[in-house]
């Protein structure tokens, strides 16, 4: 009788620690960011990053573009196609995003 009661908590250990591992790797997998499209083209703009803000000025865009300074409002609509160009307080483009 007291194998049987051991060789049963042994099982039901064994399938509580699968169920728990298998929880993780699905709650693991689920925080992974998706893959974003570059829907807007900006990976075609990264060698802008680091430069002045002022270059933008004499470009011409085939997609929607917005220069974003430190404190800007902007709307939050969601438009895929937009290119977003962040810049810091000094007028240096930081970052490249579509939005």
């Amino acid at each position: 009788m007291r194998n049987t009661v051991l060789l049963t908590f042994i099982i039901l250990f064994t399938l509580a620690a699968c169920r728990s591992a298998e929880n993780h790797q699905s709650t693991h997998n689920a925080a992974q960011p998706l893959p974003v499209d570059d829907t807007c083209l900006a990976t075609s703009f990264r060698n802008l990053i680091g430069k002045p803000d002022s270059v933008l000025d004499s470009m011409r865009f085939s997609v929607p573009m917005r220069l974003i300074r430190p404190g800007q409002p902007v709307t939050m609509d969601f438009n895929p196609k937009r290119v977003n160009f962040i810049s810091d307080a000094q007028g240096v483009i930081i970052n490249i995003r579509c939005s």
